[in-house]
């Protein structure tokens, strides 16, 4: 194993974050729709052979650190990417969050070695389903809510699929702004993987290869010695909605429990209510991007959002609840249950450390 010294390592992380930056650019000036252009409900990131994060462009708080989720599922249900391919998926309960944030994964390869992948997700102003714009606190089910895509090729070894394309078009009610959207998300993706392949040219791909793994290995020990220095206690929180959107007037409650157990802070989610009937439940990778966010906005401006950080935060919930819902629970309105869930995480967290104590958002 390549080991690299200092300079160098430092030189490429900055590199990686500057290519999903650049992704972020590309991705906004290519997009079609005011959703991405003025609101920013986007991401592009970059991660290593395994799927773990290496790099993220935090556009939006609500979709930090979990599209790794989505492309590990993609992964697990495709195997190794080939050079040209493209998976795409949107499902709650294959790794998204909810249906119209669309996950696009391309693997980044040079000279034969497999670098890494980039990666986009980004809200779509129109997937399908009950009402336009898919989403609705009404919703009862995720069926009501549009298309529903697993990890699924897009275009396999440089060959679009044109069935999917197909597909797309005729479930949704304004094909041009969707595949437009999902045209920018590809060019973001394709950047990623030129400046990656770039990199290599310039370092060689094993020294990339070998920063990688130690920039994660370097937040990893950054993040272990930061929760080293936080207390051990445990502390509580709760919130409230005001309802479930369905039954007006019965406060859905929001309860975390925080403590630093060993190398890790532990999330609490247990005492939360049981999965709503309307489409308030959170997927279970929006559930960690909430925790994500909560931590960052406590941990070291040092600490970089990657794989090395995200491990050391452990989030448990029982299934059947509003933040692990059981399929096929509807999810569209799960941005207002992720807010709750946030400011109740920072609250806890202001708690444990007082001194750095944030306002609700």
């Amino acid at each position: 194993m390549t080991t690299l010294d200092p300079v160098t390592q430092e030189i490429l992380r900055h590199a990686f974050a500057g290519i999903a930056e650049e992704m972020a650019v590309v991705e906004y000036r290519s997009s079609f729709s005011p959703i991405i252009r003025e609101m920013l409900d986007f991401s592009c990131g970059t991660f290593d052979a395994e799927g773990r994060m290496v790099a993220h462009a935090e556009q939006i708080p609500a979709q930090l650190g979990l599209m790794q989720f989505a492309l590990q599922r993609a992964l697990d249900r495709h195997g190794r990417l080939a050079p040209g391919d493209v998976v795409l998926c949107n499902h709650p309960y294959h790794g998204g969050t909810h249906a119209p944030d669309l996950q696009v994964f391309m693997p980044a390869y040079h000279g034969g070695t497999l670098i890494g992948h980039t990666g986009s997700i980004a809200h779509h102003i129109d997937v399908g389903g009950r009402v336009a714009g898919s989403e609705s606190a009404e919703n009862t089910e995720v069926f009501q809510e549009g298309l529903l895509l697993p990890p699924v090729k897009l275009v396999e070894r440089g060959r679009r699929n044109r069935a999917v394309y197909d597909l797309i078009a005729a479930n949704v009610r304004d094909p041009d702004s969707t595949l437009g959207d999902l045209a920018a998300q590809l060019a973001a993706c394709r950047r990623g993987v030129e400046r990656l392949s770039e990199l290599c040219a310039r370092f060689s791909a094993e020294t990339v290869l070998a920063a990688t793994t130690g920039l994660l290995e370097q937040t990893s020990k950054r993040a272990r010695s930061e929760l080293a220095s936080w207390p051990r206690t445990r502390v509580t929180a709760e919130g409230y909605l005001d309802d479930d959107a369905i039954t007006p007037g019965r406060p859905v409650r929001i309860a975390a429990a925080v403590q630093v157990r060993g190398e890790a802070l532990h999330v609490d989610l247990n005492g939360s209510a049981e999965q709503t009937p309307s489409a308030l439940n959170v997927p279970w990778a929006s559930t960690h991007a909430a925790a994500y966010f909560a931590v960052r906005c406590f941990v070291g401006a040092g600490i970089p959002q990657n794989d090395g950080l995200t491990r050391h935060v452990v989030v448990s919930a029982p299934e059947g609840t509003i933040l692990r819902p059981r399929f096929p629970a509807a999810v569209s309105g799960r941005h207002l249950t992720v807010q709750r869930l946030a400011d109740v995480l920072c609250q806890a967290l202001g708690d444990l450390l007082p001194d750095r104590a944030v306002a609700a958002s």
